[in-house]
């Protein structure tokens, strides 16, 4: 008989291959979908610090992180670099809440320390309004051009679902417990060519800024005093689901000579 031949051949690769394939798209979708809208915040947890203190994260919190992200990005983040910032806010939170006055609770601290979602860097904050005064006719100087204030103003007021997929999906894992902290000690980070002119001229160093990571245009760094966190090893910050205890840190004392 002439005509094409088609194999009904059983190949338990290709069905196993396919089922993966299946899986891992479905499981995509599901996630895509949990995304789509702002998280409660009882489906959150809270990050837990060494020292027995606690923080919630709050569906606002949730919020302000993905805006974050998604500022700090330019809307296209990766995994890795939403995963690093995520834990470089939370770990520069248990040293930042150890000082007095300066704040830590995650929700203000990140739009502290994000130039793309902090309100100073507005037409109306005081790093900017000067120059958007009815009587100033000077030069509006870079960072507060209106080209910049106004990207700073809208990553503010972007509404959730608005947001880069990546950023809501890392927020969410990382809120959820369910994010692994590849970034021990990370403090936070700098644009690449920021961070080597800062280098050339030897400011790291004498902040005490060590190179950590190079991950796409932002450099990442951690702290070699006051304290070192170059040294932590991961339990200084932790995050919980919400129905979960923080963990129990205890510091055995070392034993001094025998018995």
């Amino acid at each position: 008989m002439n005509g094409l031949m088609i194999s009904t051949v059983y190949n338990p690769y290709t069905q196993r291959h396919r089922l993966l394939w299946f899986l891992s798209a479905m499981m995509l979708s599901i996630s895509n979908v949990s995304a789509q809208t702002l998280p409660q915040d009882t489906q959150l947890g809270h990050i837990c610090y060494s020292d027995g203190d606690e923080q919630e994260i709050s569906a606002d919190t949730a919020l302000w992180l993905a805006r974050m992200i998604d500022g700090e990005t330019y809307g296209h983040p990766t995994k890795v670099e939403a995963n690093t910032m995520l834990w470089a806010i939370a770990q520069l939170s248990a040293v930042r809440k150890t000082k007095r006055n300066l704040t830590w609770k995650l929700d203000k601290l990140a739009q502290l320390y994000s130039q793309p979602i902090n309100h100073k860097w507005t037409r109306s904050g005081r790093k900017c309004k000067r120059y958007y005064a009815k009587d100033f006719d000077g030069k509006i100087p870079g960072n507060c051009s209106k080209k910049k204030v106004k990207r700073r103003e809208n990553n503010r007021s972007k509404p959730w679902k608005e947001l880069a997929p990546i950023a809501r999906q890392s927020v969410l894992k990382f809120a959820k417990g369910d994010s692994i902290n590849s970034a021990i000690g990370v403090q936070g980070w700098y644009a690449s060519g920021l961070w080597y002119r800062r280098d050339k001229k030897n400011i790291n160093t004498r902040e005490h800024k060590l190179f950590h990571s190079k991950i796409d245009n932002n450099v990442f760094y951690t702290r070699t005093k006051s304290p070192a966190t170059n040294n932590w090893d991961g339990f200084e910050v932790t995050i919980v689901a919400t129905d979960s205890f923080c963990p129990m840190i205890i510091d055995l004392p070392s034993k001094q000579g025998s018995d």
